[in-house]
């Protein structure tokens, strides 16, 4: 449970964020960016877990094994937990041009892209669409790209024309997988540049 989840550990004297390597039988193992300094097996700690599938989960607990770059967490209690969202969802910035699906003829838009998680998309556009259409469009990913197919579910308005929310239809476990790794990323990039405040 939660491998590979963005997690932040915090202490009395300090804290530091990472990733999940491991939680099972109670104990919660993080690859952390910098070592939790000045703390102490038996400390109390709070982690913050960021899981994709169960949302933001919040323990409190005990320091197990501290490390330059594992802390282990003895967990007492699941404090808090935040569902909100069946799938983490992280802010990216990208412009992009898709192509709407309505018969007689596909129309090419242009759009911007809001956020993205593992299973929807969130875009703006100067394009007027209505819910259940479907829009296809390339998504820059890294180096390369992944091909996508959202549906509008949410229409609000914006600045400069609507915001879209979407779900993905079709996914190949490939492009989902390729989905997870990005939103990780740039929860871990968010993370850091909280920390660095």
């Amino acid at each position: 449970m939660h491998e590979l989840a963005v997690c932040h550990v915090g202490a009395k004297h300090g804290s530091t964020i990472g990733f999940v390597e491991k939680y099972e039988t109670g104990v919660l193992v993080a690859r952390v960016q910098a070592p939790l300094e000045n703390q102490h097996i038996g400390d109390v700690v709070h982690a913050v877990v960021l899981d994709p599938v169960k949302g933001e989960c919040r323990y409190t607990g005990l320091i197990g094994g501290v490390s330059d770059e594992h802390v282990s967490v003895v967990v007492q209690e699941l404090v808090a937990q935040n569902q909100r969202r069946s799938c983490a969802r992280a802010s990216y910035s990208a412009a992009c041009i898709g192509v709407l699906e309505r018969v007689p003829t596909n129309e090419a838009i242009r759009l911007s892209v809001v956020d993205v998680s593992a299973s929807g998309i969130r875009f703006a556009s100067p394009t007027a669409l209505d819910h259940g259409d479907v829009v296809r469009l390339s998504l820059p990913v890294d180096a390369g790209s992944v091909d996508l197919r959202a549906r509008v579910l949410r229409i609000e308005e914006a600045t400069w024309g609507w915001r879209y929310g979407c779900d993905l239809l079709d996914l190949s476990e490939p492009t989902r997988e390729a989905l997870f790794r990005l939103v990780l990323r740039l929860q871990r990039e968010e993370a850091r540049a909280r920390a660095d405040r």
